[in-house]
């Protein structure tokens, strides 16, 4: 066994205590207010599609939503904050989900969601863009005014929410609605 001097012990006694505090600092800096701050990687985000305004059935029909290249999914959410304007002759307001522009059929459309019309005014229609989800029964799911459908498809490159509005209204009425993307990484 070889022999230790005084000093050696001494200087790894201290080289054990500089590693200690660098510890503690470390561990310092990722503590807050007593608790510890994590940090996800890979994280869902989410993405204003439009902000809330009243739409009357003219003013911008299309709200158009960019993937980021790295997300496996979406889930889609317009929601309705209220409603006024008269909608007993008509057929009231629904949002369709497309990755192609009305009207541009030939267009190679991988999603074409058609919902139900609402006449209520709150609510939220919500789609699911997942490759491996699982189908609803006849495509929608219906809970205490909210819409559920699904699409068992990849994400494309884009895609579109066209709102739809029937009904009778005078200037200032229409649905007061508003859009968000949560993209699933």
């Amino acid at each position: 066994m070889a022999k230790i001097t005084t000093g050696e012990l001494y200087n790894e006694w201290q080289s054990i205590n500089d590693k200690l505090d660098k510890l503690n600092e470390k561990v310092d800096s990722v503590i807050d207010d007593g608790a510890i701050e994590t940090r996800l990687t890979g994280s869902n985000v989410e993405d204003v599609i439009f902000d809330q305004y009243i739409f009357n059935g003219e003013n911008s029909p299309y709200k158009y939503a960019f993937p980021p290249s790295d997300v496996r999914g979406a889930i889609v959410s317009v929601v309705i904050h209220g409603a006024t304007g008269d909608y007993s002759e008509g057929k009231g307001f629904r949002p369709r989900l497309l990755n192609y522009p009305l009207g541009n059929r030939d267009a190679n459309n991988t999603i074409q969601i058609t919902t139900d019309y609402t006449k209520r005014d709150y609510g939220v229609y919500q789609f699911y863009i997942y490759p491996s989800i699982i189908d609803l029964q006849d495509g929608a799911l219906r809970n205490s005014g909210n819409f559920f459908y699904t699409s068992r498809t990849a994400v494309p490159n884009f895609f579109a929410i066209f709102l739809d509005l029937d009904g009778d209204l005078d200037d200032g009425e229409g649905y007061d609605i508003s859009g968000h993307v949560m993209w699933l990484r």
